[in-house]
């Protein structure tokens, strides 16, 4: 028996007992139309090499679907020789359902399948998902089906939300970029819009990573759309909450643009000429979407900077998302559209430069880059600012001037951002030696100045009132309460607080070991007793502690268990046992 008999065996047994009937029904299947199937069968002459797989010939997908169909059972089984089985397919297999592309019939055989979810999301005996056959016939109903009634839609991690739809396959990665291509063959917004919604990534783990909605390769075919790139061009109202976590609770909503907007406009950019039209519908409709976002946050007390991809921050707060484009224009760029984008930018400086509030205090930053403080009228200050700009110390800011007559200071300075609640409690020894070197050579600048003996203090030498480049400090501020005295005072301030000895939680060989990680990198003097200090140190503070305040009980407990710590251990501190 070669594959032409075995085809006719099952045909007969099937009831047809000639070709021509049973590619009637085929046919019917195809066209869609019983006559026009009719017409087309009996017009036909290449049925008998399909059948046989002679001259290069063979039935092609649309034909197997519909054999498996009329038949009732797989095409592999019609044509193998050697086998005898009659493995039967559902009525209507997932490549037939996708073929048809229509709505009702894909959700009749969900419908029919629901017992058993492997049907549709699993793969079929050809290894193939659904999705497959719907990106391969271009279904777009069977996945508008998808879209609607499983509430398919892609994650913030580039992943699908139904779990089945076939992410086990070999192109799972590229799959939301198979799918965004067939939804943007048929423009379609509404469904883009229900499985791509860039909204879902606004998120802070999302805007520390890459993800699909930065794609320069998944948004390109967007500018070709009419419908899709028109309802891009849109802002959403999101509570801040939702954007930086629980554990940020304000209670307030803010303004974001599209993130889609700003990839797109940096695809644009890159033949600004082909897609000029684009452009300046994004950069314009960007005006009018900064213009509200902006007015939503200019009487906040935050000091806000905006990233190049348009995140709206203050510290490591995120407050909204601006239409951006901060990169180096071609030459070839229209002079229109150079005219948009600094209208755009003049927008994202008022926000940038308005009056704010940091660490406590009135602070406008200019666009030279100073930042105006109301003046402290501390001469130790002014003087050892002067003196350290002088001798080109960089880590302490630039001071520009002492205006009497506003009362206002004038510095420029790294601004440290603001750290998470764990930040300053996990220090790691990096950051001990950096600021262990900072004092060291601060101490050296100030003795060639006032002597042996004294040395300019800060006072308040905490991690918030520094700045880290790569774990690198590169900026100490707040230096309002700047005075001269004995260098223990810094050094034992910084020893207290950026070991955490205080804190019950931290292992103490940990924090013997940060000490003596700040004693060798200053290289402290051998002669003094650094365990003496510390119990000296913190008995004087414990009994300066003001006790009408609300804050002394805290307090208090901190400084006292940290005064245990020393105590138990001021002979291994003393003698610098590790």
């Amino acid at each position: 028996m070669n594959r032409k008999e075995k085809f006719i065996s099952v045909m007969k047994k099937k009831g047809f007992d000639k070709i021509v009937d049973l590619m009637t029904a085929v046919e019917s299947i195809i066209e869609g139309d019983a006559e026009k199937g009719r017409q087309k069968a009996l017009s036909c002459k290449n049925y008998s090499n399909m059948i046989a797989g002679t001259n290069n010939k063979d039935f092609s997908r649309e034909y197997i679907i519909a054999l498996e169909k009329v038949l009732g059972m797989r095409y592999i089984d019609m044509i193998d020789p050697h086998s005898e089985n009659e493995i039967s397919v559902i009525q209507d297999s997932l490549s037939s359902v996708a073929y048809a592309n229509d709505y009702n019939k894909t959700k009749e055989f969900s419908l029919k399948t629901s017992y058993d979810e492997e049907v549709m999301f699993s793969c079929d005996e050809y290894g193939k998902y659904f999705i497959d056959y719907i990106i391969e016939f271009n279904s777009i109903n069977c996945l508008r089906f998808l879209a609607d009634l499983k509430d398919v839609k892609l994650n913030y991690n580039n992943t699908f939300s139904y779990g089945n739809i076939g992410f086990y396959s070999r192109d799972a990665v590229k799959l939301p970029y198979k799918v965004a291509n067939l939804i943007y063959k048929f423009d379609d917004a509404e469904l883009f819009k229900k499985i791509f919604n860039p909204y879902d990534s606004i998120q802070r783990m999302v805007f520390e990573h890459k993800n699909i909605y930065e794609d320069e390769t998944f948004v390109k075919e967007i500018l070709n759309t009419k419908k899709i790139f028109e309802s891009i061009l849109e802002k959403k109202e999101i509570d801040f909450d939702e954007v930086n976590g629980s554990s940020y609770k304000s209670g307030k909503s803010g303004f974001f643009a599209n993130p889609l907007i700003n990839t797109l406009l940096k695809v644009a950019m890159n033949e600004p000429k082909k897609y000029e039209k684009q452009i300046k519908s994004m950069l314009n409709k960007g005006y009018f979407i900064n213009k509200d976002i902006i007015a939503n946050l200019i009487d906040f007390n935050e000091q806000f900077s905006v990233e190049n991809n348009g995140i709206i921050k203050c510290n490591f707060m995120v407050y909204g998302l601006l239409v951006r484009y901060n990169y180096t224009l071609l030459p070839e760029t229209p002079n229109n559209i150079r005219e948009l984008i600094l209208e755009l930018e003049k927008g994202i400086s008022e926000l940038e430069y308005k009056e704010s509030r940091m660490y406590d205090k009135i602070l406008y930053k200019n666009k030279d880059g100073k930042v105006y403080l109301p003046a402290s009228n501390n001469e130790i200050q002014y003087d050892m600012m002067k003196y350290m700009n002088e001798k080109q110390f960089k880590k302490i800011p630039i001071f520009y001037e002492h205006n009497i007559d506003k009362n206002i200071d004038i510095f420029e300075f790294k601004q440290p951002i603001d750290k998470p609640y764990y930040y300053s409690v996990n220090i790691d020894n990096n950051k001990i030696i950096e600021i262990a070197k900072f004092l060291k050579e601060f101490h050296k600048l100030s003795k060639e100045k006032l002597g042996e003996s004294n040395v300019y203090l800060h006072n308040n030498l905490s991690i918030d009132n520094c700045s880290f480049k790569d774990d690198e400090l590169d900026g100490v501020i707040n230096w309002d309460h700047c005075s001269i005295g004995n260098p223990m005072d810094d050094i034992m301030f910084v020893l207290v607080n950026w070991t955490h000895m205080y804190y019950t939680s931290i292992e103490y060989k940990e924090i013997v070991k940060s000490i003596f990680t700040f004693i060798d990198t200053y290289e402290l003097d051998d002669n003094i007793k650094i365990g003496d200090e510390l119990y000296n140190y913190l008995t004087n503070i414990i009994n300066k502690l003001d006790k009408e305040s609300k804050y002394f009980e805290n307090n208090y407990a901190l400084y006292n268990y940290a005064l245990i710590f020393v105590k138990l251990r001021k002979d291994q501190l003393n003698e610098r046992r590790r």
